[in-house]
């Protein structure tokens, strides 16, 4: 997916967009710092969900964005592999402890068959990691 989203970018001629795969809780790579962190339908497969949200508040330049797509708590599914989705609450609250700020989060699609064949919702959430003082 990272080469595909290179190869995209490519295309549509942005200049200032890098694709990364890798371990951000390993050695840490020498990257750009980004101004935005865009996940969707990642987070669910994440065991630790608060160590890769801190390591990405770490990662982001000050004033940059988290941008997250991921599915609602949802109590039919279950798999050990992935989480059955999040409370957006919940994860607001973790996202603020660890320094987040204008954190905004809204379901914006339900469907039949949505997440490991049952029905489900997906929520868009929005988060800021302050500009320094």
């Amino acid at each position: 997916m990272s080469h595909l989203a290179q190869e995209k970018a490519t295309i549509a001629g942005l200049e200032n967009f890098t694709s990364f795969q890798g371990d951000l809780l390993g050695e840490q790579p020498a990257l750009t710092p980004p101004d935005i962190v865009l996940m969707s339908l990642v987070l669910l497969h994440i065991p630790d969900t608060k160590e890769i949200l801190a390591a990405l508040y770490q990662q982001l330049t000050p004033g940059g964005q988290l941008i997250l797509v991921d599915f609602d708590t949802n109590p039919l599914v279950s798999h050990p592999k992935v989480h059955s989705g999040f409370d957006q609450g919940q994860l607001q609250e973790l996202l603020q402890a660890i320094g987040f700020t204008h954190i905004k989060s809204h379901t914006f699609h339900t469907a039949d068959h949505l997440f490991m064949n049952q029905p489900a919702s997906m929520f868009h959430l929005r988060a800021t990691k302050p500009a320094m003082v």
